[in-house]
């Protein structure tokens, strides 16, 4: 039996889980139809495992059942995703859930498994059921109700590390990127079954930085894996960025320049939303030969409350100087009465957006 082999070697709940939850997001495909009563009852694991494919329900029939087979407490969940606007507590009716997964429950510990999201890791559910009751079928008899957790901000992220030197009046650049959460979710996305030319074609524009001159020489994706971050690395040239004039030289350090003009409040009279909360790191490293000195830097800037921030800084050290930008986003949605804190928000990490630093050469 596959259940049986797939944790055959499994010590704890965790590892059968994964094996369990990994083997169903890997091997039934996700396929959104209804057709009857199909629409609304979930079918029998051994059809799907035939099938290899199935909806919303069916992938959460093959999960409970498997996990019956491992032994493990794993439930039919019903639950509405975030485009239903109420929970089950307010309109205790069918109409307040239009998606089903399971739900691993114990008395200390409560997962939630969706594998319609192909690429998400144990802890890490689908970002559209986020802060949704969710009812679970203990038995014929017998549900409880629990609240899905947001993710929090720090466990989704993207780092970006460049390191630049200047060969000629050319910036040249090695970066790092490194992914986790539901970032790394979107990542794997775009990059896996891909080809290497798709991969560039992608990471070309991903990686642009500077000009639309940007140039990215090679990527190797370094790590893709589960439970881990993803790692990109990847090396380019950026031509005519550098503005000389006389014996000095100016160049923007901060590539993260339009991050958030999608998010401004002219003319908005609601709220807004995020798919998920997220941190966003830029650490730009710019060695110093003995051709140059650093002639001036911008202010450092710094804003926070408890839903966003930023933060923007530049240290200066004999051979390297360091730009370093962090934004966090703590809450999924920005309420209208929080507008002029998110414009106070904006107006800093802006700060630095079009300030470059000055460079005298030195021979």
């Amino acid at each position: 039996m596959i259940t049986d082999s797939l944790i055959a070697n499994c010590k704890t709940d965790v590892e059968k889980i994964k094996k369990i939850y990994y083997w169903v997001q890997d091997k039934i495909s996700y396929v959104a139809y209804e057709d009857g009563l199909g629409g609304f009852v979930p079918r029998e694991a051994d059809i799907i495992m035939k099938r290899r494919f199935g909806d919303c329900k069916d992938m959460a029939s093959i999960l409970t059942a498997m996990g019956k087979a491992a032994g493990l407490p794993i439930y039919l969940t019903w639950i509405g995703t975030t485009d239903i606007p109420y929970q089950f507590t307010e309109v205790p009716a069918p109409m307040a859930a239009n998606h089903m997964i399971a739900a691993y429950v114990t008395k200390d510990t409560c997962l939630f498994l969706d594998a319609t999201g192909k690429f998400q890791d144990l802890g890490v559910h689908t970002s559209f059921i986020q802060g949704k009751e969710a009812i679970i079928g203990i038995s014929e008899n017998e549900y409880i109700i629990k609240k899905v957790p947001y993710i929090p901000h720090t466990k989704t992220y993207v780092m970006d590390s460049v390191s630049l030197k200047i060969q000629d009046n050319l910036l040249v650049g090695n970066g790092y990127l490194k992914f986790d959460g539901y970032k790394k979710v979107h990542i794997q996305t775009q990059i896996n079954g891909k080809s290497y030319t798709e991969l560039y074609d992608y990471f070309k524009s991903y990686c642009e930085k500077g000009n639309n001159k940007f140039k990215l020489d090679t990527v190797i994706i370094s790590k893709n894996e589960r439970d881990v971050p993803v790692e990109i690395k990847y090396t380019f040239k950026i031509p005519n960025y550098i503005t000389t004039l006389t014996n000095e030289i100016f160049m923007n350090l901060n590539f993260d320049k339009n991050y958030f003009e999608d998010f401004s409040t002219q003319d908005r009279k609601n709220g807004f939303e995020f798919l998920y909360a997220f941190d966003k790191q830029l650490l730009v490293t710019l060695a110093l030969d003995k051709k140059y000195s650093v002639n001036f830097i911008p202010e450092n800037s710094f804003y926070t409350n408890s839903n966003f921030g930023c933060q923007s800084s530049y240290t200066k050290t004999p051979s390297q100087l360091i730009f370093k930008s962090t934004i966090h986003i703590n809450s999924t949605f920005v309420n209208y009465n929080e507008f002029e804190k998110w414009n106070e928000f904006l107006k800093e990490h802006n700060k630095n957006n079009n300030k470059s630093i000055s460079l005298n050469k030195l021979q």
